[in-house]
């Protein structure tokens, strides 16, 4: 089952690395169109929730490391309890609920109204995609233990808070 693991990922990265190239040959224009294989496409879907988890995590601690004193403070956490949540956990949940509470329930407000669900929905979404990069980058090791019904992947919901947690980023691209 790795292979699909393995040819999902190549698959997504040969697309980012396709747009990538057409965009450097074509930097005076807007926009660029690309024609891709619609199999390759398919099979690249399977690496868009780790790829997007992944990205909240990191949204997530860039907000946390620039808030970490504030919330060693507001949570009564060591240097080393803070440390360990920005080096040692993928939990989407976790890492949220890290964050400031003020600063927390203003991106679960927007994150929200991007989506377009309650506080509740969005709660059961975020727990239920809590571990969603490492079950999704180790997707061969699911499919193997015949644990596909536990997954979670709802990519509108995962997009929604990356792109909220963009707003955040130093580097507000979005």
């Amino acid at each position: 089952m790795i292979e699909v693991t393995f040819n999902s990922y190549v698959k997504a990265a040969s697309i980012l690395l396709e747009i990538v190239n057409k965009a450097q040959s074509n930097i005076k224009t807007e926009q660029i169109s690309i024609n891709i294989n619609t199999q390759d496409a398919l099979l690249s879907q399977l690496a868009v929730p780790a790829l997007l988890a992944f990205s909240i995590e990191l949204g997530l601690k860039e907000i946390l490391a620039d808030n970490k004193s504030k919330i060693m403070l507001e949570k009564n956490l060591s240097e080393k309890e803070m440390t360990k949540i920005l080096e040692k956990t993928h939990d989407l949940t976790k890492l949220f609920e890290s964050l400031p509470t003020e600063l927390l329930n203003e991106i679960k407000s927007k994150a929200c109204e991007r989506r377009m669900v309650n506080i509740s929905e969005f709660d059961s979404l975020l727990n239920a995609h809590s571990h969603s990069f490492i079950e999704w980058r180790y997707l061969h090791h699911t499919m193997e233990r015949n644990n596909l019904d536990n997954m979670q992947a709802d990519p509108d919901f995962l997009i929604s808070l990356a792109v909220t947690l963009q707003g955040y980023s130093k580097l507000n691209l979005g």
